[in-house]
């Protein structure tokens, strides 16, 4: 069903879907909806992202004017079944596997090679888009691999150096105040004041005694 969805939005050709597109992007239909919208380039610069982590692709993809539909994407990947199984291996290594194993365990191994290659390089491509939403989710991921990684081998773990790393990045973006604005803020769901508590009632206090009259010389 999601899949015709995302066929119909290609083929009305309404540049409206393309934000509700982007977050989906790397699945097959997403793509050629999104090609079919003239942003093939921008398909191209975030497999090249995914893939080999190009400069010139992340740049492109800071420059488009989705940003945070982008970022969405990449956390998307991380947030993918494969890569929460991947998270359960006590040891991952980027290396190929050698030419010697049979052919099930030799394709077996290079889906893990790629998906742990998908995740590293979404984790970078979050801190070069400055994606402080996606701090969270990788302190999440850092905290899940450390729970399993000897600690004397935790430095060597490449999925908890990335997620250091680029919330090293992240977190003094998230500190920064906001840019002023004309615009007022919404304030609808912040709590609101107390009512000012009435006066108190002197109604029941003794009545002060009124001061006796001076003597006046006569």
């Amino acid at each position: 069903m999601r899949e015709k969805i995302f066929w119909a939005l290609g083929e009305i050709g309404d540049p409206q879907a393309i934000p509700a597109l982007i977050p989906f992007l790397g699945e097959r239909e997403v793509d050629k909806a999104l090609r079919k919208l003239g942003q093939g380039d921008f398909v191209d610069a975030f497999h090249k992202v995914l893939d080999s982590r190009d400069e010139v692709a992340i740049k492109k993809l800071r420059e488009w004017g989705y940003r945070r539909e982008v970022a969405s994407a990449f956390i998307r990947v991380l947030d993918s079944p494969l890569v929460a199984e991947l998270l359960n291996f006590r040891t991952l290594k980027v290396e190929e596997g050698s030419s010697s194993e049979s052919d099930r365990d030799s394709g077996l191994l290079k889906v893990w090679q790629q998906t742990l290659r998908y995740a590293l390089n979404s984790i970078w491509a979050l801190a070069q888009l400055r994606a402080i939403e996606a701090i969270p989710l990788l302190e999440r991921i850092g905290r899940r691999r450390l729970a399993l990684v000897p600690k004397d081998s935790w430095q060597d773990d490449p999925i908890v150096a990335e997620c250091i790393q680029a919330i090293k990045i992240l977190k003094p973006f998230a500190t920064l105040p906001r840019p002023a604005s004309f615009i007022p803020e919404d304030t609808s769901s912040l709590p609101r004041p107390a009512h000012a508590p009435e006066a108190p009632s002197t109604a029941n206090l003794p009545a002060i005694p009124e001061s006796e009259p001076k003597d006046t010389a006569h």
